[in-house]
């Protein structure tokens, strides 16, 4: 419990320092998708403290050393996770992982297929003579491949444990390969031994590892290796829920940032939230500066690509907890929640900064916003379109500002 804590305490005095609100209120978010992300950090921690309570691994001297080592390994990999993008595979990053725990082995990650009820082999890591047996003895790629799940692998993928095939590859791959053929993979490649583990949480099911082991190199840490699948298990739980998020068309393809429909489902939440417990909020629109002219003097995918660019110093300015979205064309919006009493320019001062390093280096052309920044403040409500149209006016006169000086 010891990592959670710190680090719930940490983000708690990180809050209390940068956005200026008792200690109490940061220590519980009010914002749901801040105290989300802090929960699933938080069972992320938990996780890799699980290791220090398994008394089969509590030895002296070098057993100690051991488990600070495994600790270290499950902290740091908790925050990979957290910190993993959303365009990253994550199968393939669990793969090199796993790897990194079993050494000389040979690694197959399958995502499990809810459509066709099936797993599919995603990554093979350390397997260059075997994938080249293989494709030898298949005629394809193992790559692609699908095995349709039967009841007793279900079974077996929804507990999470270390479990050897006694079968071997032939097991392994529910029959899908001839089992003479799977022999004479095994012999030619060296296979010692064959594990498999399967990635599950609260029903669902997401997929499975095997662990080929050589003659020579065998398992010796399969508490870790268990530690680790809950760890991916958790996250690829993660990754599914945020998958869903997109496929709900919430989320702007060319940025990543919540669309229009994103903002205002989300926005008129904290609206409520905010009316309920008086916590004021910031609001900031902000317009793309002179798009029609890059897209009509370096072409409209250079325009595209500009967009793209704001949509990265969006991401930079602002926390995850706040709300940032591209409304559509050069139009941009952020909603900062909870921002207790930070100054109304301290965002555009940083967006300012963040654009002038950007157009600091060797550029094809300069980025430039106009921002408008107004207040929310629950003892004088107004709705989300007031409030927008508000900001919007603001950014359209420094917009008018800049364009008179140009003209100067």
């Amino acid at each position: 419990m010891g990592l959670c804590v710190f680090y719930w305490l940490g983000q708690t005095l990180y809050d209390v320092r940068y956005f200026h609100r008792g200690f109490a209120d940061c220590f519980v978010p009010e914002n749901p998708h801040q105290l989300g992300m802090r929960i699933f950090a938080s069972l992320m921690l938990l996780l890799v403290t699980l290791i220090l309570y398994r008394p089969t691994r509590r030895r002296a001297g070098d057993g100690d050393a051991q488990t600070l080592s495994d600790v270290t390994f499950l902290s740091r990999t908790a925050m990979d996770f957290i910190e993993l993008p959303l365009e990253a595979d994550i199968y393939d990053f669990i793969g090199e992982r796993l790897q990194a725990l079993t050494g000389d082995s040979v690694i197959v990650i399958n995502s499990f297929e809810e459509a066709s009820d099936a797993l599919r082999v995603r990554v093979v890591l350390g397997a260059v003579e075997l994938l080249a047996t293989a494709v030898r003895v298949l005629g394809h790629q193992p790559v692609g491949l699908t095995f349709t799940l039967t009841p007793a692998a279900r079974a077996g993928i929804t507990l999470g444990v270390l479990e050897k095939a006694e079968g071997g590859l032939y097991q392994a791959c529910f029959g899908k390969i001839n089992q003479e053929l799977c022999h004479q993979i095994e012999y030619l490649t060296g296979v010692d031994e064959i594990y498999g583990v399967g990635f599950a949480r609260k029903g669902g099911i997401f997929g499975d590892a095997l662990i080929i082991t050589r003659k020579g190199s065998p398992l010796t840490n399969p508490q870790l290796i268990e530690a680790f699948i809950n760890q991916a298990s958790v996250a690829l739980q993660h990754r599914k829920a945020q998958e869903e998020l997109h496929s709900l068309s919430l989320v702007d393809e060319l940025t990543g940032l919540y669309n229009r429909r994103g903002f205002f489902t989300l926005a008129e939440q904290q609206l409520k939230i905010a009316n309920r417990t008086h916590h004021g909020m910031l609001l900031l629109f902000v317009d793309l500066d002179r798009l029609k002219w890059i897209n009509d003097t370096h072409g409209h995918h250079e325009g595209d690509a500009a967009i793209r660019e704001a949509g990265a110093l969006f991401k930079r300015c602002f926390r995850e907890s706040d709300i940032v979205a591209r409304l559509g064309g050069d139009e941009f919006v952020a909603l900062v929640v909870e921002a207790g009493e930070a100054p109304e320019d301290l965002f555009a001062t940083r967006m300012q900064q963040l654009l002038n390093q950007r157009n600091a280096g060797n550029q094809p052309y300069p980025l430039s916003m106009s921002i408008g920044t107004v207040s929310y403040d629950p003892a004088a409500p107004c709705t989300l379109p007031e409030l927008l149209h508000r900001a919007d006016e603001l950014m359209y006169a420094q917009k008018h500002h800049k364009h008179a000086a140009r003209k100067h």
